[in-house]
């Protein structure tokens, strides 16, 4: 079976345990509310493994009392064998799974502030940050042939070439006292961050080194 075919059959299993209903003596007397949706648990995301044996994907649910979401990696087996298991949790954000071998893989997580790549070994195990960027890494995230090398985005500076030059510039922004936004484009803002002098960059990095650099440095997104 080829791995595409492979893959979405992982994903229709995933989408029909969380789309099918419940049993009916499990299901409530009463329409749904808007807290039910709001709560629901949401699943994304599926990464397949090399040998086709497992999939990785990406578990998000929401305090309704506080209105925080937290994302999960879970694991199951591609083939149902075994209901779905936590693969990397905690109380910040772990996404964007990527298998770099069978033994190893790559994710996102906020743990230590920023969001930054992580790799971990094969059982979700000994993870260890390889990327420092001061605004964070951002999807979509994308791996080598070999397993060597990340792509993902990041927001930089026009002016800048380098992290140390971003960290100076943003360093000398947040200690500005004035804080005017002078409006030059449409949107001008997404959600709750300004889209000011920053642009969306390409950025690439040495998974055993943590060498990271600007693959598209200049004043573009």
């Amino acid at each position: 079976m080829s791995h595409t075919l492979q893959r979405s059959i992982a994903t229709l299993g995933l989408a029909a345990s969380v789309l099918l209903p419940a049993p009916a003596s499990a299901q409530a007397k009463r329409p749904m509310a808007l807290d039910d949706l709001l709560a629901a648990v949401r699943v994304g995301d599926p990464q397949l493994s090399p040998d086709g044996r497992r999939v990785l994907f990406v578990r998000t649910t929401t305090d309704l009392a506080s209105g925080k979401r937290n994302a999960d990696i879970w694991t199951v087996p591609a083939d149902g064998s075994a209901p779905p298991r936590p693969f990397i949790e905690g109380p910040k954000g772990d996404d964007s799974p990527r298998f770099l071998s069978n033994d190893r893989i790559a994710f996102v997580s906020t743990r230590d502030g920023a969001a930054q790549l992580y790799v971990a070994d094969g059982e979700g195990k000994n993870a260890r940050v390889i990327t420092t960027l001061g605004a964070g890494v951002q999807t979509p995230i994308v791996v080598s042939p070999d397993g060597r090398m990340i792509a993902f985005v990041s927001d930089a500076y026009p002016r800048c070439g380098d992290e140390a030059c971003n960290a100076r510039m943003r360093d000398s922004i947040e200690k500005d006292p004035v804080k005017v936004h002078t409006l030059t484009r449409l949107p001008y803002r997404h959600w709750n961050e300004w889209w000011g002098q920053v642009r969306h960059h390409v950025f690439v990095t040495d998974v055993e080194s943590g060498a990271t650099r600007d693959l598209t440095p200049g004043d573009y997104d």
